[in-house]
């Protein structure tokens, strides 16, 4: 199953790629230019940088990047691909940049402007971009499409991709696999609740969670679940993942761990205040901000 990568190098000499997400929230306060674009001279004035505060955290900006941004709208997704960086934002524009320069390789606006986009992966030279009913590959290099697929369901959740295959959770609680082979369903499995959440590669399953607090682990080529698990509350962040388990910070003021194998709960944190903070695993730790702690 292929995973979400990011390169630390990238992120720590571009402490220029925080401010990116930071310019294109400026885009409903700046002047439009040609065809309703943000320039990038508008935001680069709009965002002043001081450098003696990164030097104080022991930074410097290595450069400062402008994808295309139209006017009133927000980066909505912000994503490290190995050597690009991805940014799409509100009205469907997605921009290429490179990683080592900030340079614009391509842009291209997908759809219709309301069209709603769940989120976005790489599979090697393609770009999957994925609307609420249609999946959109596109060349990394040229920006080419290369392909565009009708979904079988209304998705709500960035799919996992497992080989030809991408999983995608739906409000109504539904998993689905998408063989992009031939752009038909491959399989479907059901939660008790509506999936907000993105779900997570857990070792050889998939993790899921429902608003009704249920998690679910399913096996990437037949959906078949390995094990169910219950929280008395549901989440509004994507859980993090070890190879065999999966950490969810829940709306029942509490953090928990969850065994891939069987569903089974391995421990639980209660905290004083619902986890609106998106956990993070590292080397056999768990972190997680806690509010009022």
């Amino acid at each position: 199953m292929a995973r979400r990568s990011s390169r630390l190098g990238v992120v720590l000499r571009g402490a220029v790629a925080m401010s990116l997400a930071g310019l294109g929230a400026l885009g409903s306060g700046c002047q439009s230019g040609k065809g309703g674009l943000v320039s990038a001279q508008a935001r680069a004035n709009a965002l002043k940088v001081n450098h003696e505060a990164y030097a104080t955290l022991g930074y410097r900006l290595a450069w400062r990047g402008f994808p295309l941004m139209t006017a009133g709208a927000k980066v909505k997704f912000f994503d490290i691909f190995g050597d690009v960086v991805v940014v799409q934002e509100t009205s469907s524009q997605v921009s290429v940049l490179e990683a080592a320069s900030g340079a614009t390789r391509w842009s291209d606006q997908l759809a219709n402007p309301l069209t709603k986009f769940v989120g976005n992966i790489r599979d090697g030279n393609r770009l999957i971009c994925s609307s609420e009913s249609q999946a959109f590959f596109l060349d990394v290099q040229t920006g080419n499409l290369l392909d565009k697929q009708h979904l079988d369901k209304v998705v709500n959740t960035r799919p996992v991709q497992s080989g030809a295959e991408l999983i995608y959770g739906t409000a109504s609680g539904e998993v689905f696999a998408h063989l992009t082979l031939r752009g038909l369903r491959l399989w479907g499995n059901s939660l008790s609740g509506g999936i907000e959440v993105n779900p997570v590669v857990v070792g050889d399953t998939i993790g899921f969670v429902s608003q009704t607090g249920e998690v679910a682990f399913l096996t990437p080529d037949t959906g078949s679940s390995t094990g169910r698990g219950q929280m008395a509350g549901g989440a509004e962040v994507e859980p993090a993942a070890s190879d065999t388990m999966m950490f969810v910070a829940s709306l029942d003021h509490s953090l928990y761990g969850f065994r891939a194998q069987d569903g089974s709960k391995a421990w639980r944190k209660r905290t004083e205040w619902p986890i609106r903070h998106q956990p993070v695993y590292h080397d056999g730790r768990v972190y997680c901000t806690i509010d009022g702690e």
